[in-house]
Parts: C-alpha cells; sequence; structure tokens
C-alpha cells in the first residue's frame, strides 16, 4: 500500500502548495523548486489529473485490502477478494 500512499501524497502536495499561496506564509522560496511546485500544483489542480489519481489511489487501497483479507481470511473469503486474489496468483 505505499504506492497507494505515494499517489496520495501527490494530491496533498498540490494541496499544500496552493495552501502555502493563499495564506503568503513567509518563508526561503528556493529558485527552482518554487517554481516546480507551483507548476505541479497547476497541473494537478486545475486539470482532471487530480480525478485520475484519486481514482488510481483508491483501486490500490482496494487490492492492498483484498489482498490483506485473502491474508487474513484466505482466498475464497468473499467472491471480490477471491477475484483480486485470482488476479494476481493464479
Amino acid at each position: 500500500n505505499e504506492l497507494a500512499s505515494a499517489v496520495f501524497v501527490l494530491i496533498a502536495f498540490a494541496y499544500f502548495i496552493s495552501w502555502l499561496r493563499k495564506v503568503n506564509i513567509n518563508f526561503p522560496k528556493i529558485g527552482i523548486l518554487w517554481k516546480l511546485s507551483l507548476f505541479w500544483e497547476k497541473i494537478v489542480l486545475q486539470t482532471p489529473l487530480v480525478y485520475l489519481l484519486a481514482v488510481t489511489g483508491l483501486i490500490l487501497i482496494t487490492i492492498g485490502g483484498a489482498l490483506g483479507g485473502a491474508i487474513a481470511f484466505g482466498p475464497n473469503f468473499d467472491p471480490f477478494t477471491n477475484f483480486i486474489y485470482s488476479l494476481f496468483f493464479h
């Protein structure tokens, strides 16, 4: 589930940069890093990419949960877990 966390961190970073711009906190804006951050914020928040990342994160969490359920309760615990398990291990 590290990949799902990374996807949501990318979204959170864009919202964090947006928040920093709104509250106008005085901190050193390190040239190229600040410009790259603003570019990432613009790409994520002003395009449908945020929706794609959110759905991707949801799918990754669902897969991780199903595989965790297969470890805890066995792959035949419910039909969805069995389907996800069969995608990776059969």
